[in-house]
């Protein structure tokens, strides 16, 4: 990710460890972090519950899929929230994020948005939107990994007919 200003703390104790973090665009984007991790006699402990959240505002969608590791090819200005809790053992994350003036793989939409939740191996994605002046297109899916079970569902209203050929050749 490519910034202009860098801000971490990080404070160790027995009972806790605790980072908080900045970073900053000159495009006015930035990141926060702050992450909690109660400590029991300085090890960590499945038990004590941890907390966290990372804020985005205004940052290019390429670059903070590529900080996370991803290579979807999709562009546009990123704003969102991830919040994890929960403990060590079983983690809780819930993601909501929004790209606006964007596009995917060959789809250029004007607002990407939805909701990401990981609780106790069952991953939902619901209420993802995507609209253009032409249309919208919403979905919902979810995974069990312990069952192996998927289901999702997809709705499109009003797409144009050139944008469904050009999804079937990007697939």
């Amino acid at each position: 990710m490519n910034f202009d200003q860098l801000t971490t703390e990080l404070t160790l104790s027995a009972s806790m460890a605790r980072l908080r973090g900045t970073v900053t665009q000159t495009s006015g984007g930035n990141a926060s972090l702050v992450f909690d991790l109660p400590l029991q006699d300085g090890k960590i402990s499945s038990e004590l519950p941890l907390s966290g959240n990372l804020t985005v505002e205004d940052l290019p969608a390429e670059q903070v899929l590529k900080a996370t590791g991803q290579s979807i090819p999709i562009r546009g200005t990123t704003r969102g929230k991830l919040t994890l809790s929960g403990t060590v053992d079983e983690p809780h994350a819930l993601a909501e994020f929004t790209i606006q003036e964007g596009r995917a793989w060959n789809l250029i939409f004007d607002r990407f948005s939805g909701l990401i939740e990981h609780r106790n191996g069952h991953l939902t994605l619901k209420d993802i939107i995507l609209t253009n002046t032409d249309g919208q297109i919403n979905a919902y899916a979810s995974f069990n990994s312990t069952t192996t079970q998927f289901r999702g569902g997809l709705r499109a209203m009003s797409w144009p007919a050139a944008a469904r050929r050009s999804e079937r050749r990007s697939c």
